[in-house]
């Protein structure tokens, strides 16, 4: 296998008279990469902001499941928007300046500000996903109501946890520009403070790695015990055969544990890699390029949670998709009524400044007319 050396592709992207950068620190997002990561955190913003409203608009769906979505979508929206923030920082800092050593000399504060936002924001919707797993099951196992108590000890859980966890790191100086080593170009450990790898490692797995290693697992045993509970009440004639466990539009859930171990694993792979090689002296063409594509899926994926539950929960969700549309029909309606009632008193008018209408009346008054009409016809031939 035909081998790179580290510093010459290093040495490469740097000004002459910076010093050269540890081999871990190659650059490694291209700029369409940065591009189709920008239009991920774009999309999962949106979608975050139609969940958002279809939660406030529509009262009666507010039920306990539909608001522990609401709290997975906070934390989502601010890891796109965070993630947002740092693929366009990386831009400007390595495309236009052209060195991101400067930003490791500078310790910029935007960086830091981002990979806490962004590390917080990804642990908690690590811990939410774990949660809305966990109340599906104590609610079919249990009832609701003990389903419920788990909400008030989960905002402790977290938001709680997240925020402690990240804030020891940033305590410790632990986060910053981390030159794309195990992200898509965003900042979270930092590559500036040269730590031992042990130390590094071990700082990733606890603010990220560590968590989101466990959330595949949780969500994994907790679906396959789900339906494990299922099957065993029907089989003993607890359950109707065509009984249904979750409500229409609950079911749905059932796919967002799949949609996150898709959308995640590329950076999950990534991780593993980078642990392994990328602290060699030499790495392997195939190695480098696979790491470029893990980079481009990574940033797509990390960033994309909150539009694919906008897919399931909104366009997917036959529910929510007929009132969003049927709102619009009755808010068209209301609009034709309104310009044909215009229509019908311009028309009535002498003289009009600007383009006239198109005269007639209105539906409403030739039915109020008729009525009128028909009311007087009937009262004449009783007189008669």
């Amino acid at each position: 296998m035909a081998t790179i050396p580290w510093v010459p592709l290093v040495t490469a992207h740097l000004r002459p008279t910076e010093p050269t950068m540890h081999p871990a620190k190659l650059p490694l997002v291209p700029d369409y990469a940065l591009m189709l990561t920008g239009i991920s955190c774009i999309a999962s913003i949106f979608g975050c902001v139609v969940i958002f409203s279809t939660f406030f608009r529509f009262p009666e769906y507010r039920s306990n499941s539909r608001k522990l979505l609401l709290y997975l979508t906070i934390a989502d929206i601010f890891t796109a928007a965070g993630n947002l923030v740092g693929i366009v920082r990386y831009y400007i800092v390595f495309t236009v300046h052209g060195s991101v050593v400067s930003d490791c000399n500078n310790q910029s504060i935007l960086c830091r500000a981002q990979s806490y936002v962004t590390t917080v924001s990804n642990l908690s919707s690590f811990f939410w996903m774990c949660v809305i797993s966990f109340y599906f099951i104590v609610a079919v196992v249990k009832t609701t109501e003990t389903a419920e108590r788990i909400m008030v000890a989960s905002h402790v859980i977290c938001w709680g946890l997240p925020v402690i966890i990240v804030s020891v790191a940033l305590g410790f100086n632990i986060l910053g520009e981390d030159l794309s080593y195990t992200s898509g170009g965003w900042c979270w450990i930092s590559e500036c403070q040269q730590l031992s790898r042990g130390t590094k490692l071990a700082w990733m797995l606890v603010t990220g790695k560590f968590w989101e290693f466990a959330t595949y697992i949780i969500l994994i045993i907790n679906y396959a015990l789900l339906k494990f509970v299922v099957w065993r009440r029907r089989f003993q004639g607890n359950w109707p055969q065509g009984a249904n466990y979750l409500s229409h539009n609950d079911k749905m859930f059932v796919f967002v544990p799949i949609i996150l171990i898709v959308l995640r694993i590329w950076g999950t792979v990534k991780f593993i890699l980078s642990s392994i090689y990328l602290e060699e002296n030499v790495v392997g063409n195939d190695i480098y390029t696979g790491q470029q594509v893990l980079t481009v899926l990574q940033g797509i994926g990390d960033s994309g949670q909150g539009f694919w539950n906008f897919i399931l929960f909104c366009v997917l969700t036959e529910d929510i998709r007929k009132k969003v549309f049927s709102r619009h029909r009755l808010s068209d309606n209301y609009v034709s009524v309104d310009n044909n009632s215009i229509g019908s008193v311009s028309s009535s008018g002498s003289d009009t400044d600007g383009p006239m209408l198109q005269p007639g009346p209105s539906p409403q008054l030739s039915s109020l007319a008729s009525n009128v009409r028909g009311y007087n016809s009937m009262n004449s031939n009783h007189v008669t």
